[in-house]
Parts: C-alpha cells; structure tokens; sequence
C-alpha cells in the first residue's frame, strides 16, 4: 500500500510539472519563433549563419562543461533522493567551485585555439572577421556565465520546483526579445550589437537563479571550501562522462562547422533555423522527461529498481508519442510553415528542420534510458560504446561532404546512429540494471513504430490533396492532422490498461465539465 501510494503521489508530482513546463513551453516557443523571425529579418542570412557558427566553436568547447553539468545534476538529486543532509550543501559547493576552474580553463582554450581556427579555418567574408571575433568573445563570457549557473539550475530541478524554472525561463526568452526588437535600431553593427546585448541578457538571468536559490534552498550558499573525496568522485564521473559530452558536441556543433567548410555560412543560417524548429517542437517531450528525471534517480537511489525501469518505459512511451503529434502536422506542411513564419526561407532549411524532428523522435525513446544509466553511476562501459559510436557523426559527416554527398545525407547519418545508438543502450542496461529488452520492444518501440506507419497514413493523404496557402486550411489541416494521430495513439499505440485510463479520466473530466455547467 507505501508503494503504491507513493507511486501516485509522485505520478501527480509528475504531472504537475510537466503541465507547468508546457505552459511555460507554450509561451515560450511563440516568442522564440517571433525573435528568429526578427533576427533573420534585421542580421540578414549571412550574418545569421556567422553567429550560429561562431558560437559553436565556442559551445565545441562545451564537451567540458557538458560532462560536469550532468554530473552535478545527478549527485545533487541523489543526495535529495537519500534524504537530503550536511552533504547536500558540500555537494553544491564543490559543484561552484568546479565549474570555476573549469571556466578558467575554457577561456583559455578559447582564447587560443579558438581564434586560431576563427582566423584560419573559419569561411567568412573579410570585411565581417572583425564583428565575428566580438561575437566569439561576447559567446565566450555568455558560455561561462552559464556555466556558472548551473549549480543552481540542477538545484532547482533536483527539488522540482518547476513553477521557478518556468518562470525564470520566459524571463530568459523575454529578454531575447527585447534584444531582438532592439535590432531595429542598433547603435551600431547589427551582429556585434546582438552579441553584446544577448550578453547582458545571460548575466541578469544568472543573477536571477542565483537570488531564487539562495532565498529558498540552505544548500545552495558557496562556502570556501570543498572535499577531496567528493571532488574526486564527480570528477571521475563527468571524466567519463566527457566522452558521451563530447560525441553530443561533436554532433551538432562539430557538424555544423563541417556545413560551414563545405556549404558557407547560408547553411549554417538554414541548419539554424532547423534547430529553432527542432528545439521548439522537441522541447514539450523534453519538458516532460525534465519532470521526470528527478524521479527516476530518486527512486533509483531509494532503491525502488522496478519503479525505476517501469517509469523509465512508460517515459519513453510518452515523451514519444507527445513529440510525434505535434511533429506530424508539421512535417507534412513544412514548407508552407517556414514560409509564413520567416518569409525569407533559406535554402535546405525545410527539410533541413523535418530530418531534425526525425532524429528528435528518435533520441527520445532513448533518453529514459540515459537517466537510468545515470542513476546507477556506472558509466563507464556505458559512455566508452554509446559515446563512441555517437562520435562517428562528425568524421562520417565530413567524409560525406567531402566527396560530394547532399547537406541532407549528415542529419540523415544523425537519424542512423540514434538507433544504433538505442539497440546499444538496451544490452548495457540488460547487464547493469536487468531491464528487459523484449518487454522494451513490446511495450514502447513496437507500438511506436506502428503509430508513426499508420498515423502518418491519412495525414500524407489529406496534405496532398488539401495544398495550404492560407493560415486558415493551414490550421485546419494541422488541427485534424493532430486529431488524427491522437486516435491512432489512444486505438493502436495504448494497450488495454492505459485506455481504460484515458477513458476514465475523460469521462471523469466531461462530468466535472457539465456540474460546472449545470
């Protein structure tokens, strides 16, 4: 009866999150997609691309910090998970202290390494080198910025206090448009001006999560001080860590330098667009497994291994067939969509942004499976196989430009490797934690693939023989679109259990409906 009370009280934790994230979510994807539209507008595409590409080699530098952060999140919540305690706070400040001398180090790198390949390595126009080294530098001090804030950010999560994540998030995208709108009248150049403000905008959103948890978490107070041990202990963590960090690096950013080295900077402003697109779709199952993290690790630390993995499947299931109603839709009307969105559409960016949906549904029938892995805090074997297979992105992608393939073929290649990728996180975890590969395929990926066939089926049919060119059959094609792969989901992709479930909660949410009424 503990049990399963308790399952409950964290499934409504659960759902209570995530609802705050997609509202937050929400919003904040109408006001990012109106920011890109102003800055494509006001930088124009070349200058676009600059600060796309530019900044990744900052974020190259990333694969560092990435190791760390992850590490952090999870001793953090562990911690939580085991009760909390006087450790909790030495966790946090080593975690500060780290991510200083980290810092330290990348500035360094970039300082260095960085301008050498900007100056020598990078295609840009001359007359625009000078304004990419300021966006170099401003991405450098918006990167360590950041960086220092997220200690407080994985405090934050590991409490789930996600109304405070939410709120300080469409802060963040509120400032970006106020820069963004600022673009119409720049005190002088457009990109330089961008950069600079985008930087103050990451220094008032540290300042922000830095108050919030000072005031509302003891832990999260910096003390002089840090422990050996535990210092050694994350480090060892996020070393191996770095391998899966830096394959992820090397994927989006290490590839998208490769576009710029063989395609220019114009398809660098269409992979960035794509990754609007991609971020602000992908981002509602993100935000649900951003609820859902804290639990796994929780229980998995409370030593509730079978709630672990059931959470874990039923996650993957979800987050899965989130993304693929609100990606559907928009995978058949992409190139009107784009249209209306950014009137300017630069080339590849259509289906540049489908093949990024593509890949992010496939990425996410894995991330469950990432978190479980972390939980366990074996990594080794883990990062070594499934990092290193991720890393084969950047040479194959570089090998496929090189003798002449299609831009396409490199997120095509990304597509690929995700599943490979999953069939190998699958035999780790069979050994590390005894999670059930036939159970996986018959729970999430057999119903997954099933939906996506035949819930994409009818859309196919009614984009072809309905052409949008107007907002109204737009919507009204997406929306029965939408409707369409909800059925398919509730009659093909749910088992007997869960639509017994949705059915008792409609039917319960219908008469709550009408005694309102009445």
């Amino acid at each position: 009866m503990g049990t399963d009370t308790s399952s409950s009280a964290n499934g409504k934790r659960i759902a209570k999150n995530t609802a705050l994230l997609y509202v937050r979510m929400f919003l904040t994807m109408a006001i990012t997609f109106y920011t890109s539209r102003v800055v494509l507008l006001q930088l124009g595409v070349n200058n676009y691309g600059i600060y796309s590409v530019v900044g990744g080699i900052v974020a190259m530098f990333a694969i560092l910090s990435a190791s760390l952060t992850s590490a952090i999140s999870r001793f953090l919540t562990f911690e939580l998970g085991k009760g909390g305690g006087p450790r909790l706070r030495l966790v946090f400040s080593t975690s500060v202290w780290i991510q200083m001398l980290l810092a330290m180090a990348i500035v360094l790198l970039v300082e260095t390494g960085g301008i050498w390949f900007l100056n020598n390595k990078m295609v840009i126009a001359p007359e625009r080198l000078s304004a990419a080294h300021w966006v170099l530098q401003c991405s450098l001090a918006t990167f360590v910025i950041n960086m220092l804030s997220v200690p407080y950010n994985a405090a934050i999560i590991a409490h789930e206090r996600m109304q405070a994540f939410a709120y300080v998030s469409l802060l963040e995208v509120t400032l970006k448009l106020g820069v963004a709108l600022m673009l119409y009248y720049p005190p002088f150049d457009s990109l330089v001006f961008y950069a600079v403000m985008l930087l103050v905008a990451a220094a008032a959103i540290r300042l922000t999560y830095g108050i919030y948890c000072k005031r509302h978490f003891t832990e999260c107070h910096m003390e002089a001080r840090f422990e050996k041990g535990l210092m050694k202990e994350m480090l060892k963590f996020s070393g191996w860590n770095f391998i899966g960090s830096a394959s992820g690096v090397l994927r989006d950013q290490g590839v998208n330098i490769v576009i710029n080295m063989f395609c220019g900077t114009a398809l660098n402003a269409a992979r960035a667009i794509a990754m609007q697109v991609y971020q602000a779709i992908g981002g509602f199952s993100q935000n649900f497994m951003l609820a859902v993290n804290p639990q796994i690790i929780k229980s998995y630390a409370a030593g509730d291994k079978d709630y672990t993995l059931r959470l874990a499947f039923q996650s993957a299931k979800l987050s899965y067939f989130l993304l693929l109603c609100l990606s559907l839709p928009l995978l058949m009307e992409m190139p009107f969509v784009l249209k209306l969105w950014l009137s300017d559409v630069p080339d590849y960016a259509d289906s540049f942004a489908s093949l990024m949906l593509l890949f992010g549904l496939s990425e996410s029938l894995s991330i469950p499976l990432q978190f479980v892995n972390q939980a366990t805090g074996r990594i080794k074997v883990y990062q070594l196989i499934v990092g290193g297979m991720q890393m084969l992105n950047f040479p194959l992608a570089y090998l496929l430009l090189r003798f002449g393939a299609s831009p396409d073929s490199v997120f095509v290649l990304a597509i690929v490797i995700s599943q490979c990728c999953l069939g190998a996180r699958l035999l780790i975890l069979r050994r590390s934690v005894g999670l059930d590969i036939l159970k996986f395929l018959k729970r999430v990926y057999a119903p997954a693939i099933g939906v996506t066939i035949l819930g994409a089926m009818l859309p196919f049919i009614l984009s072809r023989c309905i052409i949008c060119d107007n907002w109204g059959k737009l919507i009204g094609n997406c929306a029965l679109q939408f409707a369409l792969t909800v059925a398919t989901i509730y009659l093909v992709g749910c088992n007997r259990a869960e639509r017994d479930f949705v059915r008792e909660k409609a039917l319960a949410l219908w008469s709550k409906i009408c005694r309102r009424g009445a």
